[in-house]
C-alpha cells in the first residue's frame, strides 16, 4: 500500500498517467492481501 501511495504522489507531480495505473494496481493488490490475510489466514499455508 506504502508503494501504491508513493506512486500515486509521483504521479500528481511528474503528471505521468501511466503511474496512477500502476499505483492503483498495486492498491487493490494490497487490499486484496489484507483481504486473505483478515478473514482466510488459513489459506495462505496452502500454497
Amino acid at each position: 500500500m506504502q508503494i501504491a501511495i508513493v506512486l500515486a504522489s509521483a504521479e500528481i507531480i511528474t503528471g505521468v498517467v501511466a503511474l496512477s495505473w500502476i499505483a492503483g494496481g498495486l492498491g487493490l493488490l494490497g487490499i486484496a492481501f489484507c483481504v486473505i490475510g483478515f478473514w482466510f489466514p488459513i489459506a495462505v499455508h496452502r500454497f
